[in-house]
């Protein structure tokens, strides 16, 4: 459960990441959705019966002068409501953008929930707003280079890592 990000399908970066990790997917997202909206679909989510779900919601809510309390209280009724269901709930954030959406961050951030932070990502150096590197242009979508950055974040999760190789012995010369 992913905002659209993109205007096709081979730029959304949830769709690209599964992709890359080799793992079947839905995306149910419409454009500008909000909490409320990801609510009303909960019901559609758990007959799926995934695995897991990745939710990087929020920001539309605060674009659309959704309190922040709202928004809070909205995701962890979606976070509880599918954890109960036994589906993994992964967070990937939320996406910088025109709207400041550090404080939700911040809430994303309090959560026990596996997750990467989508936000620190995308980010201006200098602010809070979105990246010029990643700004399709309108201040609130990706464009293919944000895709891939955040295609990339999100195989963190999706892909088993590998531990690192033991360093090598160091043996001093007699």
């Amino acid at each position: 459960m992913h905002g659209m990000f993109a205007t096709n399908n081979s730029q959304r970066w949830v769709e690209s990441a599964m992709t890359i990790a080799n793992k079947s997917f839905n995306i149910l997202a419409g454009a500008a959705d909000r909490t409320a909206d990801v609510i009303k679909r909960i019901p559609e989510v758990i007959a799926l019966k995934p695995k897991a779900v990745v939710l990087s919601i929020g920001r539309n809510d605060l674009a659309f002068s959704v309190p922040l309390a709202t928004a809070q209280t909205n995701i962890d009724y979606i976070i509880n409501t599918l954890q109960a269901a036994g589906i993994t709930v992964n967070l990937a954030g939320v996406i910088a953008s025109n709207v400041n959406v550090s404080a939700l961050q911040t809430f994303y951030n309090s959560k026990a929930n596996v997750q990467v932070n989508g936000y620190a990502a995308t980010k201006s150096a200098s602010g809070t707003t979105l990246s010029s590197a990643f700004n399709s242009g309108d201040g609130i979508h990706i464009n293919p280079a944000g895709n891939t950055a955040m295609s990339n974040l999100l195989l963190t999760i999706l892909l088993p890592q590998v531990p690192p190789a033991a360093p090598a012995t160091l043996s001093a010369a007699a």
